[in-house]
This record gives structure tokens, sequence and C-alpha cells, in this order.
């Protein structure tokens, strides 16, 4: 009887002992998981953000060349029709961004 008593002690040690095991094994898992994810989700928030500065820098580019155009081709339309140049740029702005432009166009009659 002792025998038995002390083989089932043995036995439910080497069960703590793997049980132990095999929760330090899952928390390895775990911190790698997290790590991996972390590292992946940095990329692709750095693969975004890049992709949102290329599209801001071309619609800044773009709003500059509209308003390079403006500036060239009507220089002084602020003189000739009374108003600023700022509107004229907006509402060509808005158009180009395929945006209502009879709505503009309505605006600018009534300035």
């Amino acid at each position: 009887m002792a025998f038995e008593q002390e083989l089932r002690h043995q036995l439910k040690r080497q069960a703590a002992a793997h049980s132990d095991h095999l929760a330090e094994v899952l928390k390895v898992q775990e911190n790698e998981l997290h790590a991996k994810y972390d590292t992946l989700l940095g990329e692709r928030l750095s693969e975004a953000r890049d992709e949102f500065r290329e599209s801001v820098a071309g619609s800044i580019a773009r709003l500059k060349g509209i308003e390079a155009a403006i500036d060239g081709r009507y220089f002084d339309y602020d003189k000739t029709l009374g108003f600023d140049k700022s509107i004229v740029v907006f509402w060509t702005y808005q158009c180009s961004q395929k945006i209502s432009c009879k709505m503009f166009g309505i605006i600018l009659k009534h300035i």
C-alpha cells in the first residue's frame, strides 16, 4: 500500500510538472505571437502612413499646379471681376476633385 501511495504521489508530481511545462510553453508562444503581430501591425501602419503622406503630397502638388495655372492665366482676376483669387482657386480645385461645380458656380455668381 505504501508503494501505491508513493506511485500516486510521483504521478501527481509528474502531472503537475507537465502542466507547468505546458503553461510555460504556451506563455512563450503567446509572447512570440504578440511580438510577431506587433511587428506586422507596425509595418502595416507605416505603409498606410506612407501611402497617406504620398496622397496628401500629391493633392498639395495638384493644388499648387492649379494655383500656378490660375496665377499664370488669371493674374488680374481680382482686378477685373472684383473678388479674391482664392475663391477661384477653391472653386477650380473642387471642380478638379469632381465635386459639383454647379454649386460653386452659383456661389460665384452671387459674389
